[in-house]
């Protein structure tokens, strides 16, 4: 049987890794938006 401390110490690190990999991904579609954003300025831009 694990000792509860440990069980403690590995779903505090589990609960780190979920908040890491959601901060990535709302980078991530940061970062996708802003590409569009500027894609569509030059498609504008450039169009007349």
């Amino acid at each position: 049987m694990m000792d509860k401390s440990y069980i403690a110490v590995v779903e505090g690190i589990k609960e780190q890794i979920r908040s890491a990999q959601h901060r990535a991904i709302l980078n991530a579609n940061k970062e996708m938006i802003i590409l569009y954003w500027n894609i569509g300025k030059v498609i504008t831009e450039n169009s007349t």
